[in-house]
Order: C-alpha cells, then sequence, then structure tokens
C-alpha cells in the first residue's frame, strides 16, 4: 500500500512539474513574441458633405386686385422661412410671391416634398416650381400664387407651404 501511494504521490508531482514547464515555457514563448512584433495602425476619418437649402430672395407683389394692399415677404435670419403678410386684402385679390433658393451645403440636394395648405379664404398654389436637384452653391427660383377667395372683415387667414429637400441619391 505504501509503495502505491508513493507512486501516486510521484506521478502527481511530476504532472505538477510539467504543468510548471508548460506554463513557464509558454509565457517565455509569449514575451519573445512580444518582443519580436510591432503593430502599426490606420486611423481616419470620412467627412460626408451637408445639405444646406435656404431661401436668400423673396418678392411679394400685387397681381390683380386692391391696389391699396400693404404687404411684405421677409426671410428669416436662419433662412428657412419665408414670413409673409398681407394686409387690406380683399376677396378676388391675387398675389404673387417670388422666391429664390440656395443649397449653401457641399452636396446636391433633390425635392422630396411639396405640401400646399392653406385656410378656407385663402388659396395657395406653387405655379413656378423650383428645380428637382440643386447642387452645392447653386440657386434656383420659384413662384407661388395666393388668391384670396372669402374675405371676410376683420378676419385673419394664414397659409402653409413646405419644401423638404434630402440629400440626392447616389445613382
Amino acid at each position: 500500500m505504501r509503495k502505491r501511494q508513493k507512486r501516486a504521490n510521484r506521478h502527481i508531482y511530476y504532472s505538477f512539474t510539467l504543468c510548471v514547464i508548460c506554463i513557464i515555457s509558454l509565457g517565455m514563448v509569449g514575451i519573445g513574441y512580444g518582443a519580436w512584433n510591432e503593430t502599426l495602425n490606420f486611423v481616419g476619418t470620412a467627412t460626408a458633405g451637408c445639405i444646406e437649402p435656404v431661401f436668400i430672395n423673396s418678392n411679394l407683389f400685387l397681381h390683380t386686385g386692391n391696389e391699396n394692399w400693404i404687404g411684405n415677404a421677409v426671410v428669416s435670419n436662419s433662412g428657412k422661412e419665408i414670413n409673409v403678410n398681407i394686409n387690406k386684402a380683399f376677396s378676388r385679390d391675387m398675389y404673387y410671391l417670388d422666391f429664390e433658393i440656395k443649397n449653401e451645403g457641399t452636396l446636391p440636394i433633390q425635392t422630396e416634398v411639396i405640401t400646399e395648405t392653406s385656410g378656407t379664404s385663402l388659396k395657395v398654389q406653387l405655379i413656378k416650381k423650383p428645380k428637382k436637384v440643386i447642387e452645392a452653391k447653386e440657386t434656383t427660383e420659384g413662384r407661388l400664387k395666393i388668391m384670396v377667395e372669402n374675405a371676410k372683415y376683420d378676419c385673419d387667414s394664414s397659409f402653409m407651404v413646405q419644401l423638404i429637400y434630402s440629400q440626392l441619391a447616389a445613382s
């Protein structure tokens, strides 16, 4: 029994020694590989351009109707809106709003959606649509017709036209 115990202890001792030698050997190989190996990295960024459609000019004028009207069309500081005010409007007055859009971005843009919304006493229609595709730094023009249909005394009516642009899809 004692011989068996000695043999078992010797077997454990040899296994333990072999494991320690393997661990040390693998550690030495790793250190040697690390000392012989150098790493080079590529680090970079890719920046896409931007789209920036803005109104740069607007002009509101009477086509037919009341010669005593007062009004204006002002481009906002951001260039994202044109605020139109018409005072002393009568039924059947017709106004035109000429506008100019510029793509101040670096990528071409395209018109996605045009929506026209107005109250019951106004009718708006985009009669000259801006170009469908506007290249970078390029301008285009449009014209909006504003018809006063049922003007009521001391009443305000409003309208909104949205031009939604997106980046031109690559072909």
